[in-house]
């Protein structure tokens, strides 16, 4: 088995019912991990949930591939 390059993001969903990410990208990636620990961070609650504390986030585990797949 080969090592995972893993990569996070954070959606919240929009009024409009479409998603928008609000942290993260594929590019952010921990080479040939399969146990990462990701730095901490932080996020305003104006961006992570628009003051809506009752928004759903989606946290979304990506396995980076250099062909984008």
């Amino acid at each position: 088995f080969g090592k995972s390059d893993p990569y996070f993001l954070i959606e919240r969903l929009r009024e409009d019912g479409k998603s928008i990410t609000i942290y993260g990208n594929r590019d952010n990636y921990i080479k040939r991990n399969l146990n990462p620990t990701f730095p901490a961070f932080t996020i305003e609650k104006q961006t992570l949930c628009n003051n809506d504390e009752y928004r759903p986030l989606v946290i979304s585990i990506y396995d980076w591939d250099k062909d984008g797949g």
